[in-house]
This record gives structure tokens, C-alpha cells and sequence, in this order.
């Protein structure tokens, strides 16, 4: 008798597996497609968190604060055709870079350089040339490379929008 007992006990595990197996068969492809998807979207985000990173590096890197010029020291700053002239062949910029560099048109330097006596620009165009001021050659390059390296991201983000 413990053999059929035993056989018994066998037969009915095994149809209870086989009605687990079925029962839980349905919802197993969609658990285990959610699990690769989870999988999928961490390292998604463990990718975009490295992104991320490099790119506040980068941002840190080009948005250095600059010294902003006190407005008593650029109020009292004098600013001269000839010393803007000296200024760029100082940097050895173009016009066009030059003006790129304080926020204004080639022309506007043009007529700056020409202009003789003091010079009466804005605020603005005053405290950047004050800025420039104490740049060296490589720095105000290496500043140009930076503003047309933003200018080409936000095109790029433009035109992919």
C-alpha cells in the first residue's frame, strides 16, 4: 500500500505543477518583456546621468564667471578709438571677430577705430570691452572658439526641433 500512496502523491504534485505552470505561463512573457524593459530604460538613464555630467563639465568650462568690471571703474574707464585699434591688434582679431567678442556689428568697430576722442558707447558694450581688457590673445581666441561652439549647438538644436 505505501507504494500506491506514494504514487498517488507523486501524480498529484505533478498535476498540481502542471496547473501552476499554466496558470502562471500568462502573465510570464509579459513579467519577463517588463523586466528586459526595465533593464533597458536603467541603462538609459545611467547614460543620460553621464551625458548630463560631461555636459555641466563643459558648461562650467565655457560660463567662467567673468570679472564684471565695477561701474565706477568703467564709468571712469576711457575708451578711445585708437586704444580699441591697439586693443584688437593686441588680441590679433579681425574687426569681425572683435566686435563678435563685445556683442557688436564689424561696423560698429570700424567706426569706433575711426572715431577720434572719446567714445561714448553703451553700458553694456563698455563693460565687455573693460572684460577684454584684461584677455590676452590665446584667451580671447579660445573665448571666440567657445561662443561659435554654442552658436552651433543651438542650431543644431533648431533644427532638430
Amino acid at each position: 500500500m505505501p507504494n500506491v500512496m506514494k504514487v498517488l502523491r507523486d501524480e498529484v504534485t505533478r498535476l498540481a505543477r502542471k496547473e501552476v505552470k499554466a496558470s502562471v505561463s500568462k502573465v510570464h512573457k509579459p513579467t519577463v518583456q517588463l523586466k528586459h524593459d526595465v533593464a533597458s530604460l536603467k541603462r538609459i538613464v545611467v547614460g543620460l546621468a553621464k551625458d548630463n555630467k560631461r555636459i555641466q563639465g563643459m558648461m562650467d568650462q565655457i560660463v567662467k564667471p567673468q570679472p564684471a568690471p565695477t561701474p565706477e571703474a568703467a564709468g571712469k574707464a576711457r575708451l578711445t578709438g585708437k586704444g580699441i585699434r591697439s586693443l584688437r591688434r593686441k588680441l590679433r582679431l579681425s574687426q569681425v571677430d572683435f566686435g563678435r567678442l563685445i556683442g557688436v556689428t564689424a561696423q560698429a568697430v570700424v567706426n569706433m577705430e575711426k572715431k577720434s576722442g572719446p567714445l561714448a558707447v553703451r553700458k553694456i558694450t563698455r563693460a565687455a570691452i573693460l572684460v577684454i581688457r584684461g584677455m590676452g590673445a590665446r584667451e580671447a581666441k579660445a573665448k571666440l572658439a567657445e561662443m561659435k561652439a554654442v552658436k552651433m549647438r543651438a542650431k543644431r538644436r533648431k533644427t532638430k526641433k
